[in-house]
């Protein structure tokens, strides 16, 4: 049994360290952090086309291995048919038995998706790896209706996650694909990225360069704008959050404190601005559909305040009711019994 725990840690000290250069992924702190990240690599594997075959962990190393040769050549300015290429002339033991080109580029997404939390579009192999990680992740537009939108958007003052699904009847979807951050799907269901470490130790790594300049803060801070944990129980409701969902959401604080009207203009946020205005928009129609909701929910306090006093006059008319019935059956049994 203990050899057995020692095997699985060690396979993912390996994984932490290797895929995503977490040097201290030894240290106890991560027993508690790591289960998202293990979750995003074992959920990958089956869904690729070049890694569906593999047995986890027996396997692990081969995937490692590809990661690995892909993070030795990326460059903003090396194309992905440079890359795949790569991929593909590497002697990798997972595409020994492979006869077309489409395997070396599934193998590629793997690793992109498995190191940047990205899947990047193929159509085009000319594109270098910088300008297709910018067609997945653009800058918000500078004009026409969704940049006016944008820059006349103001961010209620209690715009969090908790009033999100408590007043507005959200419900978080956790994503590993930083496009997704702050998607909406459906109705109400809001789509965040959950792997906030990753973004605080690529910004003093290599791989910042890779990403658009200002993402990876943004990220952050919008992070933070959903799960504050400037105050002491809102921060261990995070890390309760992040326990029992096994996320990482708890912001890495890479920026400066935005404090004032510019932490929630909608215009500050460059690439999450117009997620943000259109999330702002859903909240603002939104109305309690359940007791719960509208207990919380006292944006509107005369409605508030109406509901709960016929509430409370419902119940004790109820009460009152039940009193009365109740001593009527007393005096007629009384009346009855000792005449």
């Amino acid at each position: 049994m203990l050899l057995q725990f020692a095997n699985r840690r060690e396979r993912r000290t390996r994984l932490l360290r290797e895929v995503w250069g977490f040097q201290d992924a030894h240290e106890n702190d991560w027993e508690k952090r790591s289960a998202p990240y293990l979750k995003h690599f074992e959920s990958l594997i089956p869904l690729n086309r070049a890694t569906a075959f593999l047995e986890l962990p027996t396997d692990q190393d081969q995937v490692l291995q590809l990661v690995s040769i892909v993070k030795e050549s990326a460059a903003p300015t090396a194309t992905l048919h440079q890359l795949k290429g790569i991929v593909a002339t590497a002697n990798l033991p997972l595409l020994k038995d492979a006869n077309d080109d489409g395997a070396a580029e599934s193998a590629l997404v793997l690793a992109i998706q498995l190191w940047l939390f990205l899947e990047l579009p193929m159509e085009d192999l000319n594109r270098s790896l910088g300008t297709a990680i910018k067609v997945k992740l653009p800058r918000k537009p500078a004009f026409g209706v969704n940049a006016a939108k944008v820059a006349t958007t103001l961010l209620s003052e209690d715009f969090s996650a908790k009033s999100l699904t408590r007043k507005g009847g959200f419900h978080l979807m956790w994503t590993s694909d930083l496009s997704e951050h702050l998607v909406i799907k459906g109705e109400y269901h809001l789509y965040v990225f959950c792997h906030a470490r990753i973004l605080g130790s690529y910004q003093y790594q290599e791989e910042s360069v890779l990403y658009p300049k200002g993402l990876l803060e943004e990220v952050d801070r919008t992070l933070e704008l959903l799960f504050p944990t400037s105050k002491l129980k809102s921060a261990k409701r995070v890390r309760r959050i992040s326990r029992k969902q096994k996320v990482d959401i708890e912001a890495f604080r890479m920026w400066e404190d935005m404090e004032g009207l510019i932490k929630y203009q909608c215009s500050s946020y460059q690439f999450f601005g117009q997620r943000l205005a259109e999330l702002q928009s859903r909240y603002d129609k939104t109305r309690p559909k359940s007791l719960g909701q509208w207990w919380y929910d006292r944006r509107n306090v005369r409605e508030w305040a109406a509901l709960w006093i016929a509430v409370v006059a419902f119940v004790l008319t109820v009460v009152f009711g039940v009193i009365g019935a109740v001593t009527g059956v007393f005096q007629v049994y009384a009346a009855f019994h000792f005449k």
